[in-house]
């Protein structure tokens, strides 16, 4: 495996588990009621927003990368008058997110740079690269957020070799590294 995948593999995996862990901090302590409750009349409800996280991660990294067969309802992640428990909407996330990690773990060099597409995608896009002084391919990448990614390490064939990762705002990703870059901006 070329260094900068398993550097992008590593540092994504480990800010999806990082994620994982930050929303069950603040989500688990809600009681049922709490967690379906809309604070304000034109907000959402906790229940809608993991819904929605679930959704957004299933259908970009599962469907459009994993190639799970997920077929997303985004309306109905936010105006659904059925709510699920809480603790299946819980589960639901984790298997989610134990799904995207299990997918950027498989993710070979060549991965990184495969076109992507996917419904609903405004045209808007902000593109900044990703370099490699390491005998590997750069891509082009762009996310809704910004995220970085930054190790330094040497090897005997290769020393002094740094890698920086860097996702910034825009709606649509040219590759599945910055697919990884965009969903991961939901939970950001």
């Amino acid at each position: 495996m070329c260094q900068i995948t398993e550097i992008i593999s590593t540092a994504f995996a480990n800010e999806y588990r990082m994620r994982a862990t930050e929303l069950h901090k603040w989500v688990d302590p809600l009681s049922e009621d709490h967690f379906w409750r809309n604070p304000y009349s034109y907000g959402n409800s906790v229940g809608h927003l993991v819904l929605h996280l679930t959704g957004n991660l299933s259908y970009y990294i599962g469907a459009r990368v994993a190639g799970t067969g997920y077929v997303r309802n985004r309306d109905l992640e936010f105006t659904g008058s059925f709510h699920p428990s809480k603790a299946e909407v819980l589960r639901k996330f984790d298997e989610t997110i134990a799904m995207v990690i299990a997918t950027i773990e498989r993710q070979s060099e060549a991965d990184w740079t495969l076109p992507y597409t996917a419904e609903r995608e405004p045209e808007e896009r902000i593109v900044t690269r990703s370099s490699c002084a390491a005998p590997c391919t750069s891509t082009t990448m762009s996310a809704r957020s910004t995220i970085s990614a930054a190790s330094s390490r040497s090897t005997s064939s290769n020393p002094g070799n740094q890698i920086t990762v860097r996702c910034k705002a825009a709606w649509r990703p040219p590759s599945q590294a910055s697919l990884f870059c965009f969903a991961f901006s939901f939970l950001t």
